[in-house]
């Protein structure tokens, strides 16, 4: 048997050791004295940092809840900027033309889209002997490309085929077939699917065969594999949504957000020289779940908002989710920029659809979606009078009708004017009665406690 090293053996010395640590840490750990590495700081001095990468912070009084945490300054641009102008009837009908006009480019970019299979040149890095090599074959051998074998069996056709002394390899046949002028990959691929069409509708057992054919059968496959990986994850979305979303017609909305992202990422894809191949039907099959994350989020944002108007829940969903989308979107590109110094198809591939569907989707949810969500999404169309009531409040420097009954110092006159352009849904909600008119009453109780974090 094969002696074990010194360095594998256990020996007594080290059972010795570990029984002398033992009590040496348990009275470390009895008198808790550690050593300290860091001194961590406190939740009340958090460094810029934290700031910059935990947008809003955390309160001090409740670190770990959402009610009363402290704003960041994102959150109102994207409520109080964004959200306002895309309130405007002209910035919405800005947004649905940039969209027909997107999703036009994008069916466009389908036309020219070309399934490729995977050739040696794509998977080898740029600027190399063997990529030189495809280059050169390309530029001289492309007219004369593979040959085609056919084979018969049966007596009559044995001398057709001439085989070595040992019986072990064709030396000649007769029956080959010689491509020409073939200079494009589609060419190829109808050229074969001819052939064995042609073989079908013989009377003779024939097979067709060449080399480049295990390609080509990998490219038939293509296309329709990617349609039904994106039908069948949007159909399961749709599913998971009506589970999950409270109102079942946001499952529609959510589906339709993933065809609409994905026929961008498939549109766009020839403008960055890139093919249909295995390798992009894979990045795209990955890319789906990307997508989804944006219109998922901000439908259930805009259906669990306490807004009254849609205008109102498009705000507070942006006010909500802006700048995790912009986070999440800015960093994901970010961290594949390295990849475009890699001189290979592989990596252009993968940078160029994580860049397309990240900037897609981000528009998606920032821009589109809530537009959409605000004219044909839940409650767009039911009654609004409370809305009315609400926007007319709005256009007023103070409050209709107040009186020293109402608000009873002018401290809460100035904390209304303070709060009246942050436009806090709970608040309004509470304001508004069932009839659509404005309950003064409640106001001068419950205000303070809604805006005194500001």
């Amino acid at each position: 048997m094969k002696r074990k090293s010194s360095s594998e053996m256990i020996g007594p010395e080290d059972v010795c050791l570990g029984g002398n640590e033992i009590p040496a840490f348990g009275e470390l750990s009895l008198r808790n004295n550690y050593l300290q590495l860091g001194r961590a700081m406190s939740k009340d001095k958090r460094s810029w940092l934290f700031r910059l990468c935990c947008t809003g912070g955390r309160s001090k009084q409740d670190p770990y809840g959402e009610k009363g945490s402290e704003e960041h300054l994102g959150m109102v641009i994207f409520r109080d900027y964004i959200g306002r102008y895309l309130q405007n009837p002209i910035a919405k009908v800005v947004v649905i033309v940039c969209f027909f006009a997107y999703l036009g480019a994008g069916i466009y970019g389908l036309t020219r889209l070309e399934d490729a299979a995977v050739s040696q040149e794509k998977l080898t890095l740029n600027s190399t002997s063997t990529s030189k090599y495809w280059e050169l074959f390309d530029a001289y051998f492309r007219s004369f490309t593979f040959p085609i074998d056919i084979y018969l069996p049966g007596g009559p056709y044995l001398d057709a085929v001439v085989f070595d002394e040992a019986g072990k390899r064709i030396i000649a046949s007769k029956f080959l077939l010689q491509t020409q002028n073939m200079r494009t990959v589609s060419n190829e691929v109808q050229t074969m699917l001819d052939l064995r069409k042609m073989v079908d509708e013989s009377d003779l057992n024939v097979t067709v065969k060449a080399d480049p054919f295990k390609f080509f059968d990998q490219l038939v496959l293509v296309w329709p594999m990617t349609i039904s990986a994106v039908v069948v994850a949007t159909i399961s979305m749709i599913i998971i949504a009506l589970l999950l979303i409270p109102d079942p017609s946001c499952a529609i909305w959510v589906g339709l957000g993933i065809l609409s992202i994905e026929t961008g990422v498939l549109g766009f894809m020839p403008w960055f020289g890139l093919d249909l191949d295995n390798v992009t039907t894979l990045f795209i099959i990955i890319s789906i779940g990307f997508s989804v994350d944006f219109v998922a989020h901000i439908t259930y944002a805009f259906v669990s908002s306490r807004g009254l108007s849609p205008n109102e829940r498009m705000r507070e969903s942006l006010h909500k989710l802006g700048v995790p989308i912009v986070q999440s979107s800015v960093s994901t590109i970010l961290s594949v920029i390295p990849l475009v110094l890699v001189p290979s198809y592989v990596m252009k591939a993968f940078f160029a659809l994580n860049f397309l569907v990240m900037s897609i989707g981000a528009l998606h949810g920032i821009f589109v979606l809530p537009v959409f969500l605000s004219l044909f999404g839940p409650g767009s169309c039911s009654s609004k009078k409370g809305s009315e009531a609400l926007e007319s409040w709005k256009d007023h420097d103070i409050l209709p009708e107040l009186t020293e009954d109402n608000l009873k110092t002018q401290k809460k006159i100035s904390l209304h004017r303070r709060c009246k352009s942050l436009d806090y849904p709970p608040l309004f909600k509470n304001l508004v009665n069932s009839g659509g008119e404005l309950n003064l009453s409640f106001f001068a109780s419950e205000t303070i406690g809604e805006c005194s974090h500001l």
